[in-house]
């Protein structure tokens, strides 16, 4: 009922009930395949830590290591507000500190 009420009152942009679902049906898709801030943040700061705890470990130079120094910077853009990631870039960020 929800559906018709838009489409009559969108019915210049979109000719049928079926396309304004095709739109919905997208962005509810996009959505849910990224993450939400809170998510994000917690898989974020998780590897922050362990980055953080494996240097002290280390006691060596990051500045040495300039893959190490790319990741970070890989790591704080996507910790930027509203930047979206995906369950998959966490993994692969995750598997490219790892490696």
């Amino acid at each position: 009922m929800a559906k018709n009420a838009l489409a009559a009152s969108l019915e210049s942009i979109f000719v049928t009930v079926d396309q304004i679902g095709e739109v919905y049906d997208s962005v509810k898709k996009y959505q849910s395949i990224h993450l939400d801030d809170y998510d994000k943040n917690y898989e974020l700061d998780t590897m922050q830590r362990t980055y953080n705890k494996d240097m002290e470990e280390m006691d060596i130079d990051i500045a040495n290591y300039e893959g190490l120094v790319e990741w970070q910077k890989k790591l704080n853009k996507y910790k930027e507000e509203g930047v979206k990631m995906t369950e998959e870039e966490v993994a692969v960020l995750q598997a490219e500190y790892e490696y």
